[in-house]
């Protein structure tokens, strides 16, 4: 199968936030699996900087703007193949949406966007139509196009608007960028008027790309079962649920998968001892490495709790700092890690929590310092917030970490609580996000920590299947699905 992805971002080039990482597991995925991968997208000076050599075409493409648009193509070392526009006034910025700022520490906040976004992913749509009607043209049609998130769905419009017969599949990674503009930004968006309706793109008084594009693409995928579901209650899906609801017969929830070449423990060199499943007491070696580190007080059968940001309000931050309070007055070691808004990584930094000998905080947190933490930790306590796709969770079960988190979302499809025996479970879950239930779920897990069954529960984290292989070849269903 010929296979057509368009994005913004991708992994390890230009990353915003899961959907980079998904790009780029899965597309590797198909290609193992035998079918041939291009992903479309913005000649970011990413690419380059980071040693990847891409050639450029003699011929440019003509979108439907009338504008010309050179195309560079390149292969990654896992064989899939990418085919990058070149539009340096657009995208030689150093973000891909946007970039933080000191009011807003989040980089992937709408707030931060960048002003011309509207421009800059017209041009992506537009050029992806282009090449997938080019490819048509010369007698090697892609099957099926697959787009993703808000600059997917304005390819899905290109695509129906250039009148290119290819299958759309569209993937909802992150509904909090969902692609809304004021009605002045149609014609930079390069959608016809025609289109300007509530039957269209009209979402109120505003333009709703991905309201197009979920209406537009042949089959929608999210990032959990859960979160499929979620999608058609106004809790969730906001104002775009009426329009999920209407696509629940074509809407399949898929958790992602884990990169193996990134996330195994068994080969990982970022950790200072690698372990499995059937010989995990390395990772009480990692434990002792990084205890040490922080010069915490050394217990070895004190439990060590690993908190990940990014803290702030909007992913639960506060309701953590008041779980933590608490927690360092219980016998276990606790390290905080991540970004986060001003106030409440002060609170985090305060010293009275830091004078501790059982409480460290690691200001940075970037993925080997993520891993490495993981690896140590006996529990993570996962930020209190809707999480679709459940990706914190299931990076500390691959690890060896139990979970310790909210019953939302994908954390519904991807942890099942433990029972008091530690015969079956992979996590401990708690229903509300109020602190007295997280501590109650807190308590649950320090207590089985303790227990004789505690190297069981371990064992099971470990050898669960967390690969891209599953949800690969379920992408492959819809796409066929999609196509028929």
């Amino acid at each position: 199968m010929e296979i057509l992805m368009v994005a913004a971002e991708l992994s390890p080039y230009a990353r915003a936030g899961e959907t980079a990482d998904a790009v780029a597991a899965l597309s590797r995925m198909l290609v193992q699996l035998g079918h041939e991968v291009t992903v479309a997208l913005p000649r970011y000076g990413s690419f380059e900087d980071q040693g990847l050599l891409v050639a450029r075409r003699l011929t440019p493409l003509r979108i439907a703007s009338g504008e010309s648009v050179t195309v560079f193509d390149g292969q990654l070392g896992s064989g899939v193949k990418i085919a990058l526009f070149d539009a340096p006034e657009f995208f030689s910025k150093p973000g891909v949406y946007g970039e933080a700022s000191p009011d807003n520490p989040d980089k992937n906040s709408p707030d931060n966007d960048y002003p011309d976004n509207a421009r800059r992913f017209a041009l992506l749509a537009q050029a992806a139509a282009a090449l997938a009607a080019q490819r048509a043209a010369q007698g090697q049609a892609f099957d099926v196009a697959h787009l993703h998130d808000w600059p997917g769905a304005l390819a899905a419009i290109a695509l129906a608007q250039a009148d290119v017969p290819l299958p759309k599949v569209l993937t909802v990674h992150d509904l909090r960028r969902d692609g809304t503009f004021p009605a002045r930004e149609l014609a930079n968006l390069g959608i016809n008027e025609s289109l300007n309706t509530e039957a269209g793109v009209r979402l109120g008084s505003q333009i709703s790309v991905l309201k197009g594009g979920v209406q537009m693409a042949d089959v929608v995928t999210t990032v959990s079962p859960t979160f499929a579901r979620d999608l058609a209650a106004p809790t969730v899906g906001g104002a775009l649920a009426s329009v999920f609801e209407a696509r629940l017969e074509e809407l399949h929830g898929i958790l992602p998968g884990l990169d193996y070449a990134i996330h195994n423990p068994t080969t990982d060199t970022a950790l200072p001892s690698r372990y499995n499943a059937e010989n995990s007491a390395n990772k009480g070696t990692c434990k002792s490495a990084l205890v040490r580190k922080l010069e915490l007080d050394f217990e070895p059968r004190r439990p060590l709790l690993a908190v990940l940001g990014p803290f702030t309000e909007q992913r639960g931050g506060e309701l953590v700092l008041q779980a933590v309070r608490r927690l360092v007055d219980q016998d276990v070691n606790v390290v905080v890690a991540g970004t986060g808004s001003r106030g409440l990584l002060d609170a985090l930094q305060s010293s009275d929590l830091e004078s501790r000998d059982n409480y460290a905080v690691l200001p940075e947190q970037d993925g080997v310092t993520e891993r490495q933490l993981l690896a140590a930790a006996d529990l993570l306590l996962a930020p209190p917030c809707y999480d679709p796709g459940a990706s914190l969770v299931r990076k500390a079960q691959r690890y060896g970490a139990a979970p310790i988190a909210l019953a939302r979302g994908g954390i519904c499809d991807a942890v099942v609580d433990c029972d008091p025996d530690l015969e079956t479970g992979t996590g401990f879950l708690y229903g509300e996000p109020e602190v007295e239930a997280l501590l109650g779920a807190a308590s649950r897990a320090l207590a089985a920590c303790g227990s004789l069954a505690w190297p069981r529960l371990t064992r099971r984290l470990l050898r669960l299947d967390l690969s891209w292989e599953s949800p690969a070849r379920r992408y492959l269903k819809v796409y066929k699905n999609a196509s028929a």
